[in-house]
This record gives C-alpha cells, sequence and structure tokens, in this order.
C-alpha cells in the first residue's frame, strides 16, 4: 500500500499546516516547469500532488487512515500465517494498482455527471482509483462501485483521458470533460458489480478530485495566478514572463500598479465548451520590497516622499 504520508516526507502524526508546507514545498522544487525533460520529476510531481490532495483533506485523510491501519493488520495476519506454515494470503491492496487486462474506451455518450458528489472509497494515485462499493444496490442486485480519481490542475482546466483500474481488474480509459470540477462525478453505465442473481451491472461512479497548483487557483470560470512584481517593476512598468495553462507568455505590466490590480488575458483560461471558448487568465499582482534593509532604497523614498508630499490612501472607511 502506498504510503502517502512518505511520499511527503511526514509521519502520520503531522499536521495540517505541516502537510500544507510539505506539499508546498516539494510543488515548488518539482513542478515540471522547473524540470521540462526530467521524467523522473514529473512523476513524483503527480504523486506529491496525490498525496495532498488526500492527507490536504480532512476526510479523505480519515479515510486513507482506517485503510492504512487495515493493511497493517492485513499485512501482520499475513506474516503470522506464513511463519507458522499456512497460506501467506491476506488482502493486498496494491494488487488493485498491478493488475490490468484490456483497455476500453469510454466516450462522453456514455457519461453523466453530477456536481458536489460525496467522495467514497479510498484515495487513489494520481491517474488512478481505488473502489469501495457504495452499497446501493439495482433492482436486479447489481450494485454501484465509487472510483476517486485525482487531476492535476491543469488536466482538469483542459481535459485530459486518464487510465482507471476497476475492482475486477480491468483498466478503462475515461475521457474527462475540459473544466471538469471538484466532486463532480462520471458515470460509467455498466461497469459497476453484479449481484449473485444479477444479469445487468450497476454503474462505475467516477468522483472527481483537483490536486491544488502551487500557482494557479480557479474562481468560477476564470483562472487566477498571483503575479510577484518588484517595486522597479511595479512602478516603472515592466514585460514580465508568465506561466499559462499551455505553457510560458510575457505581458506588459502598466506604471505603477499596485498589489491587487488584476491584468487579464482573455481566452487563455480554462475550456468552457464543446467548440473550444476558452475563459480569462488573471493574474494578481503581488509587490515585493527587499527582505534586507535597503539604505539606498530608504534614501531615495524619504526624498521622493519630501518633494511630493504623497497623500496617503484612505484605509479604512467609517461605517455609516
Amino acid at each position: 500500500m502506498t504510503d502517502l504520508y512518505r511520499t511527503l516526507g511526514l509521519t502520520p502524526s503531522a499536521t495540517a499546516e505541516e502537510i500544507k508546507r510539505a506539499y508546498r514545498r516539494l510543488a515548488k522544487e518539482l513542478h515540471p516547469d522547473r524540470h521540462p525533460d526530467d521524467a523522473a520529476a514529473h512523476e513524483r510531481f503527480k504523486e506529491v500532488s496525490s498525496a495532498y490532495s488526500v492527507l490536504g483533506d480532512p476526510e479523505r485523510r480519515a479515510a486513507y487512515d482506517a485503510e492504512r491501519r487495515m493493511g497493517f493488520r492485513h499485512e501482520a495476519r499475513a506474516r503470522a500465517r506464513s511463519a507458522n506454515g499456512g497460506s501467506a494470503g491476506g488482502f493486498d491492496f496494491d494488487r488493485v494498482f498491478e493488475q490490468a487486462t484490456t483497455d476500453e474506451e469510454f466516450f462522453s455518450d456514455l457519461f453523466g455527471f453530477r456536481a458536489g458528489a460525496r467522495h467514497r472509497g479510498a484515495a487513489g494515485a494520481a491517474g488512478r482509483g481505488t473502489s469501495q462499493a457504495s452499497g446501493r444496490s439495482a433492482a436486479d442486485g447489481g450494485r454501484d462501485v465509487h472510483y476517486r480519481l485525482t487531476l492535476d490542475f491543469i488536466e482538469a482546466c483542459l481535459g485530459a483521458t486518464k487510465t482507471v483500474q476497476l475492482a475486477d481488474g480491468r483498466t478503462v480509459r475515461v475521457k474527462i470533460p475540459p473544466g471538469v470540477r471538484e466532486g463532480q462525478q462520471i458515470r460509467l453505465k455498466g461497469q459497476g458489480r453484479s449481484g449473485r442473481l444479477a444479469r445487468k451491472a450497476g454503474d462505475a461512479l467516477i468522483d472527481v478530485s483537483i490536486a491544488p497548483h502551487p500557482w494557479f487557483t480557479r474562481e468560477g470560470d476564470t483562472v487566477v495566478c498571483d503575479l510577484p512584481l518588484s517595486l522597479e517593476e511595479a512602478v516603472l512598468g515592466a514585460k514580465v514572463t508568465v506561466p499559462t495553462l499551455d505553457g510560458r507568455a510575457t505581458i506588459r505590466v502598466p506604471k505603477g500598479s499596485s498589489t491587487g490590480r488584476r491584468l487579464r488575458i482573455r481566452g487563455k483560461g480554462l475550456v468552457l465548451d464543446d467548440k473550444g471558448t476558452r475563459g480569462d487568465l488573471v493574474y494578481r499582482v503581488r509587490i515585493h520590497l527587499p527582505e534586507e534593509p535597503d539604505a539606498a532604497l530608504e534614501k531615495a523614498i524619504r526624498d521622493w516622499a519630501e518633494k511630493t508630499s504623497p497623500r496617503s490612501p484612505q484605509r479604512f472607511a467609517d461605517k455609516d
């Protein structure tokens, strides 16, 4: 069983804040933009994102911890049986990720969507799902089976095709529609479990989880990214290189840009419809001053203030 705590360099006693700090550090260190030709770093980045999507959510973390403890109990019993000359059986949680038979492509006419679906089952590895029967049985005895599929942020914005391994060992390739949201559910009809007397199987229900991105967030149909600027760039204006969902781009920062100013690139956000229409990508200006005292900068500001007598901005207006 994959140890998600070890993936983030932590122990099971880690606090929520420690988990967040570890993820941010590793995500920045391993991000594909820093290692464009390093396949190992790309894979490690996916593992870290997948681990945080579970451990960073209290409900999913609790479910994972319960499964983790169960896995250790199974392993302990298996070792005991083996030591006594018996069968080294027991349930192998990793087996569900290792078996694979035929691939089947499921296109959009097989899909049903339900927003805000509750996550069930154990957390999956990046691009994979683990399953747990939901307990809901159809009239003929077929059962729906829930899987969790973790996407990275850009995959969720632009769409992707991902592999999911079903409970019976078969793998299916699932087309993820662009603009999919956290908690959205994809239904694969007839790919669940059949009851003992059932002719018709239930459905496979894919619960979508989106790993956080170190730079991008989503506000409705708009993708947002903080843009750090030096004082010089903010005051004098500049052309700066920025990340987008499609790679790098250059934008112009106007003179006198204050923290909080929003710079917009139209048509570079997430895909909104089947025609490929895209939303906007917005950069929020964040001015970064030198961390160490700078005597020259301080003198320049004092001289400027003496000459211009700048008016302080209105900070907290009284409410009527």
